[in-house]
């Protein structure tokens, strides 16, 4: 399972973007041109086997494999959309739905679901087309295009195969807050500096932000490993190197 995510990166004053691609253990930070889907293949490899968490970016929808499409980022869109219509008494009920649903997705699983049996991986499959199908039914083809929902439940429609899959793969998240906590330390530097001011600087930050994200995501303090790094002989590589 890897996380997936991007934001914008100048480079000498040039838009660009810094992608990321995570696991639990270690974070890669890659910063280019481009926003292109080709990107994302070539940091995830051709032969990729997992699961990709991201949002809802159109850049990942051509990945093959499965994918878990990102909870936090829809439910924004929908409080947003609640702010906006607060009188609305048919959105108040279809968000209603939507949330009863999502509770049952992210409540506790239930006995027969626990466990890597072929009856409890059966289970769990079986528990995710059936709040496929519940959450379908709040977003039929049918719904008026002027209706506030109407865009999100497009957009259901269209992932509908990818919100659930934490629910059938207890490996995956429901969301892509993983990947939005390793880019924090990122956007917040993008606002004190602006960006970078060559490729080298550009490669140099990535390699470093790469390094000590993946020192904390592993429990090690960053300062102490690029402290050993630097000190240790180079001929021999650092007891601590990630």
């Amino acid at each position: 399972m890897v996380h997936a995510d991007e934001t914008g990166w100048r480079e000498d004053g040039t838009p660009g973007f810094i992608w990321t691609i995570s696991t639990p253990t270690a974070c890669l930070f890659h910063r280019d041109p481009s926003r292109a889907g080709t990107v994302a293949d070539a940091l995830l490899g051709s032969d990729f086997p997992g699961i990709l968490v991201s949002d809802f970016y159109a850049a990942y929808d051509h990945f093959e494999g499965r994918k878990q499409r990102c909870w936090a980022h829809l439910w924004r869109d929908i409080d947003a959309l609640e702010m906006e219509f607060p009188d609305d008494e048919e959105l108040a009920a279809w968000v209603a739905g939507v949330r009863a649903i999502y509770d049952l997705a992210t409540g506790e699983r239930p006995e027969a679901e626990r466990g890597h049996t072929p009856e409890a991986i059966r289970a769990r499959e079986r528990r995710a087309a059936s709040l496929e199908q519940q959450i379908l039914a709040l977003c039929p083809e049918t719904l008026s295009d002027d209706r506030p929902e109407a865009t999100l439940a497009k957009r259901i429609r269209r992932y509908l195969t990818e919100l659930f899959t934490f629910v059938a793969d207890p490996t995956a998240p429901p969301t892509n807050n993983a990947a939005e906590r390793n880019l924090r330390p990122l956007v917040i530097a993008r606002k004190v500096s602006g960006g970078t001011r060559s490729a080298d600087g550009s490669r140099t930050r990535m390699i470093l932000a790469s390094l000590a994200a993946t020192a904390r995501l592993r429990d090690a303090n960053p300062t102490a490993v690029f402290y050993e790094a630097i000190v240790a002989p180079s001929d021999s590589p650092s007891s601590h190197a990630l």
